[in-house]
């Protein structure tokens, strides 16, 4: 930025020598310049080399503790002493002092007088020396560059904005020592607030020039506010962290109070609100909450909704029903305005769930709820599932039975105004993406957002109020997160929302900066989740408490959530909770039922803390969880979330949310992966068209059989959910064609990639490849399996993954286990482990063999699949609108590369009978023909064809034939003989095949790794890992079922 590697001792020079924009300048401001570039510019660079010096003696040498607290003394200095807080005379001149020395003026003090933010960089300097100290160097690079260099900086941020507002009183020529202040503490920001807002630097570099003959910050401290305020979230620093300076906050600019005589004024004040959103003369403050969160817009009339709560409350409580009705419908104390500020209207609870659910057809959040409510008539208790919250409030309003009543103002909060709530913040989204929001139209969304959570005249940390804010200050009690004064969860979510303003608060936020929408989405999937919290909360303690009424209250306000986690969890919730089918003893299983769906919904058991009555605590995933049997070496827990968003995806579909389900292909929702940045969302899209696929040897068949489309799997999504598109198609059919595409197309060529990532990185000389090696082989087993499958062996009915296909087809093929798990799946997961003891041996050979041998297995299900399919569209006429027709075009072109690679023929058969086209009948040729076509390409790609199986009567080995049909009975002593001839040759057949295979078997115990079983049921290989001999039953459950299954089928042709 200074051009200059010497930019702080130039500085310093010329001060001393009164050269450049110092000739002339005062003694004051000489040895102001002098003795605060060295406070900030000098000791902060310094501070950061000796961090940084320390982790590269950590990784170099393993020893660096010195340096670090070299780093620790000279953030210090000598004159703090050694107490707590360091001296209290205030003479430390270090960057601590510094910090301290502003503190008191922002705010931002402990009651100590020391700054937070040296609490803050003194735990972290403490964390990061015992990091270094136990050779974690990595997680002492993080603690550097996620939370001291951040905070370093805030102490000079906090100088700078105190002397753009005492500067901004001087005039031209003043020789007040100020100037020479406020010029070197911009100076050791304005490098920071380049990398991120060149025109925040440029704004803050012009007001505080050097220069005599100009008056100290023209444009006025408003000015300077505004451009940190702009510059904050690139450096990643919390508004609230720096503090409100005389009613100047930086959370964002709000219209300032005006300041008292003795107060410095300035004349350029910052911003008033915009008269856009003023609703009358004589209602104009923009605060009504002591404080909790300073809005930008005016939203009180939207708080007072509260004021409608706590209203139709003491209607019923007095016996008023009809009253609370009239007051729920029509509304009372929520004013609507016009643009002129004239009334036109009131809110009402009512209208939250039924005129505003028009408009949330496209909402992630409310088709999930329509989803898990719905029946088969799009019914929820006899009424359109889209007002499901107004049904549920009028069956408590107009119930006979006495507790209903108070329930009902309740259920409006948990069930109208939540979701309404979900609403405005999807809605805010939509029109960012769309890039319609102006001026301030972003920040009061989210600003309104904020009103209906918290209510009017809402105490801090008080739980008397009437909407969530206070629901979750209650909840915060009864499960004792609430040590701080106020809730863990309304202080993340009131951050959150925070975030979200600051976001849409920037000049042209959505409409020049297309990451802003993706940073806004990602905080309101984050802000949704915590909104969960206290609806969690309430239903565990009405569980506890075995208030029946609230229960089934709490489980329709939370459950219907979980139909996107686990349709088999949200059924057994519907069934115990919702119908009330349960006993007080089945409390316990059902509370840790609900606790296993804190990973999908974005949360954690600290989020929803310990009920004062549980015994037992909840706990989080485990780091390295087991994957329906497999245990990783790694922690791949968020990657096997990436199955929630296909899940999701269905679940979106079915309500035709072609829009949100396009956002979250795109741009992710519960998968995470560790980037530059820290933990970044991945998506299904990204990991459809990274060029890392370029690792996987078959995907560049792929490509060539999709016409050179290296994003062949996007473009098949993206047509799918564009309705200009393939126009005959019905809703179904995008639907499977959406969901089996991400299921099988992209997640299949991420597992290979993530095999082949393996193996490169097994064989490479970089000792951090080699490492990473694991966390690969990992991954690929996570994205194989899914989190959905749970923990234990076999996993559970709602997998979506191969691994739960493999699972759904080997019932129908006859290929299942004597355990009645996939033969492939058990031999897939054999492999895993095959693979992981390799990468813990250095066996790299063992390594590529387990991948050869995993490949064509990852196959055998979308073979079947495409069989299946085969036959199911048989049936089907010209023009059908089936979802089949789908769900076979897209498992065909799953494998339809690789069966061209092999047998040009036999592509286009299959290729031409399960095509997606509506002009002439599917399978036109039969399944047989589909049958015949596969049947002499197994060999060719690897595929043990016994592991494919039979179905409806049709051996996959031997082509279409239909055992025990009958057929053809003309000229039967011809055929007879033909026939039995050809039975006797497929037995011989299948006969070699058994030899074959067990020479396999025998080839594969000479290369495998040798396993045992250890105390936690996990299997680990010995220290030889190329060993001749092994434990193969451990390895290989069911082989000799499974031959002998062979055997049997081979005696029954024979004797045919």
């Amino acid at each position: 930025y200074f051009n200059s590697a010497d930019y702080a001792d130039d500085l310093i020079l010329r001060a001393l020598q009164g050269r450049g924009e110092f000739t002339g300048a005062s003694r004051d401001q000489k040895a102001e310049v002098v003795t605060r570039a060295l406070q900030s510019m000098v000791l902060y660079m310094a501070v950061l080399e000796a961090l940084y010096s320390a982790v590269d003696v950590c990784e170099n040498s393993g020893v660096g503790v010195m340096k670090w607290e070299e780093a620790a003394a000279l953030f210090i200095g000598s004159i703090e002493g050694p107490d707590r807080g360091g001296t209290d005379v205030g003479d430390g001149t270090a960057l601590y002092a510094l910090a301290k020395e502003v503190c008191a003026r922002f705010g931002a003090c402990e009651e100590s007088g020391d700054a937070s933010i040296n609490e803050f960089l003194l735990e972290s300097f403490a964390d990061g020396r015992d990091l270094i100290r136990d050779g974690d160097c990595d997680g002492a690079a993080a603690v550097v560059s996620k939370e001291i260099v951040t905070s370093l900086s805030i102490g000079m941020i906090e100088a700078t904005l105190f002397y753009a507002v005492q500067n901004a009183n001087l005039t031209a020529g003043s020789g007040s020592f100020a100037v020479g202040s406020g010029y070197v503490f911009s100076r050791s920001i304005v490098p920071l607030v380049n990398t991120v807002n060149a025109t925040s630097a440029a704004t803050i570099s012009s007001n505080f020039e050097f220069d005599s003959t100009k008056k100290p910050v023209p444009d006025g401290a408003g000015a300077v506010f505004e451009a940190v305020t702009y510059a904050l979230p690139g450096l990643n620093i919390d508004c609230e962290d720096i503090g409100v300076y005389k009613g100047r906050t930086l959370c964002p600019p709000d219209s300032n109070e005006e300041l008292t005589d003795d107060e410095v004024r300035d004349e350029n004040p910052l911003p008033s609100i915009s008269d856009d959103f003023r609703v009358s003369l004589a209602d104009t403050s923009t605060d009504p909450w002591n404080g909790l969160y300073t809005p930008v817009t005016n939203v009180k009339q939207q708080a007072k909704i509260s004021l409608d709560v706590n209203a139709i409350k003491n209607a019923l409580e007095t016996g008023s029903n009809d009253l609370a009705r009239l007051i729920y419908k029509e509304g009372q104390n929520s004013n609507l305005y016009n643009d002129d500020g004239v009334k036109v209207g009131q809110r009402s609870l009512m209208e939250f769930s039924t005129t505003a659910t028009l408009e949330m057809n496209q909402e992630p959040t409310f088709n999930i709820f329509k989803y898990g409510l719905q029946n088969g008539n799009r019914q929820y208790l006899s009424r359109d599932v889209r007002v499901y919250a107004d049904t549920i409030v009028d069956d408590l309003l107009t119930s006979s039975n006495p507790n209903s009543g108070g329930l009902a103002a309740e259920a409006m909060v948990v069930l109208n105004l939540w979701m309404y709530i979900a609403h405005q913040l999807w809605e805010t989204i939509e029109n960012c993406k769309n890039k319609s929001l102006i001026d301030k139209d972003g920040a009061n969304s989210i600003d309104e957002a904020v009103a209906y959570w918290i209510g009017y005249d809402q105490t801090p940390g008080d739980g008397q109020g009437d909407l969530l804010y206070s629901l979750a200050e209650r909840m915060g009690v009864r499960f004792q997160i609430d040590s701080t004064g106020q809730t863990r969860t309304n202080t993340n979510i009131l951050r959150l929302f925070n975030q979200a303003k600051i976001e849409l608060s920037l000049p042209s936020a959505c409409s020049e900066n297309p990451t802003t929408f993706v940073r806004l989405r990602s905080i309101v999937n984050r802000i949704i989740s915590q909104m969960a919290i206290p609806l969690i909360q309430g239903l565990i303690d009405s569980l506890r408490s075995n208030d029946r009424n609230r229960v089934k209250l709490y489980a329709q306000a939370f459950a219907p959530l979980t139909a996107a986690c686990d349709p088999d969890l949200y059924a057994y919730l519907r069934d115990k909770l919702m119908d009330l089918n349960y006993n007080v003893v089945d409390v316990e299983e059902i509370v840790d039922r609900i606790q296993g769906s804190y990973d999908c919904l974005g949360l954690s058991c600290e989020d929803i803390g310990q009920h004062v009555d549980e015994a037992n605590k909840c706990t989080n995933t485990p780091s390295t969880n087991p994957l329906a049997g497999y245990h990783p070496n790694t922690d791949v827990r968020q990657i096997a979330l990436l199955d929630l968003d296909i899940l999701e995806a269905a679940v979106l579909m079915e309500a035709n949310a072609f829009n949100a389900v396009s956002d979250l292909y795109m741009y992710g929702k519960h998968s995470t992966v560790e980037g530059v940045s820290g933990r970044e969302i991945m998506s299904l899209y990204q990991m459809a068209i990274t060029s890392e696929r370029n690792l996987v040897p078959s995907y560049d068949s792929f490509v060539r059989y999709f016409g050179g489309d290296n994003r062949y799997a996007d473009t098949i999504i993206r047509r799918a959910l564009d309705p200009n598109q393939d126009g005959a198609a019905s809703n179904v059919q995008r639907k499977e064609i959406v969901v089996k595409t991400m299921q099988y197309m992209i997640v299949h060529m991420g597992i290979l990639k993530s095999l082949y990532s393996a193996i490169a990185g097994c064989e490479s000389t970089d000792p951090i490849r080699v490492i990473e090696a694991s966390s690969s082989w990992d991954t690929a087993a996570a994205l194989f399996i899914g989190s959905i499958e749970g923990t234990s062996d076999g996993g559970n009915p709602s997998g979506r993954g191969l691994f739960g296909l493999a699972k759904k087809r080997c019932w129908q093929f006859s290929t299942c286990g004597v355990s009645g798990i996939s033969i492939a799946n058990e031999r897939l997961i054999s492999l895993l482990y095959t693979g992981k003891g390799g990468l813990e041996g250095g066996s790299c050979g063992a390594v590529r063999r387990a991948v050869t041998e995993i490949e064509p297995l990852l196959l055998v299900p979308l073979v079947q699949s495409t069989l299946r399919y085969a036959i199911e569209n048989e049936r089907h006429p010209s023009f059908t609108q089936d979802g089949d027709l789908a769900e076979g075009y897209v498992f065909s072109r799953s494998i339809l590369p690789l069966v061209e690679n092999v047998n040009r023929g036999s592509a286009e058969i299959i290729e031409k009978n399960l095509e997606f086209q509506f002009e002439r009948k599917p399978v036109i040729d039969g399944a047989t023909a589909v049958f015949n076509a596969f049947s002499v390409i197994y060999h060719e790609m690897g595929i043990d064809c016994l592991m494919v199986g039979v179905v409806n009567e049709m051996d996959t080995c031997v082509g279409a034939t239909r055992l025990g049909t009958g057929r053809g009975r003309s000229n039967g002593g011809v055929i007879a003989g033909i026939v039995m001839g050809i039975l006797a040759l497929i037995g011989v057949i299948i006969l070699v095949l058994i030899g074959r295979k067990k020479q396999m078997k025998k080839k594969m115990e000479e290369e495998r790794p040798i396993f045992r079983t250890n105390a936690n049921g996990e299997l680990n290989h010995e220290s030889d890992i190329l060993a001749p001999r092994h434990n193969d039953a451990a390895l290989t459950p069911g082989d000799e079922q499974y031959d002998q299954k062979l055997q049997d089928r081979a005696d029954a042709l024979t004797m045919a």
